[in-house]
């Protein structure tokens, strides 16, 4: 029997990521920022229009630092998290960029200041929880620390070298 701990990837654990395609990535490198609202058609977001983090002028972001697979998928019956990790269903590859949090300040908000918020506001609108963040505002291309590159092809991540 396989471990449960072993289905989630450790290039992950160890940092704040954001997901994206290819195409999008590349957009993101022309551009030089990460953004909130970037010019694409709802059905493309990772998350609909009704995103809690979208809703605080944010950018969603995963913060696996402290993700314990058995314990979440114990807490939550939908594993959300599946949908995007190690790439998004329906995409054949995804790129993860690994944010700097101390380059974010005050504009980072943890999982714990998102569900909080969330709670605050009362909203009916959509997160991941424990484990989805927020960057409030654009975020520059410098706060990248790298880049992977999952495919679903190969099965695992390649370092993007720019």
């Amino acid at each position: 029997m396989q471990d449960e701990e072993s289905d989630f990837p450790i290039e992950l654990t160890k940092g704040v990521w954001h997901s994206t395609s290819s195409e999008r990535y590349n957009k993101i490198s022309e551009s030089k920022y990460i953004k909130p609202e970037p010019d694409i058609p709802d059905e493309e977001r990772c998350t609909n229009s009704s995103s809690f983090v979208r809703s605080l002028g944010g950018v969603s972001l995963f913060d696996f630092r402290h993700f314990n697979l058995a314990e979440y998928n114990h807490k939550y019956d939908l594993a959300i998290w599946a949908t995007f990790v190690p790439c998004r269903s329906g995409w054949d590859e995804t790129i993860w960029l690994e944010l700097d949090e101390e380059k974010m300040n005050t504009a980072y908000l943890s999982p714990n200041e998102v569900m909080l918020k969330l709670s605050i506001a009362k909203a009916g609108q959509q997160i991941v929880p424990e484990i989805e963040a927020a960057h409030i505002g654009v975020i520059p291309i410098s706060f990248i620390k790298r880049a992977l590159r999952y495919s679903d092809m190969l099965g695992e991540f390649v370092e993007i070298h720019e």
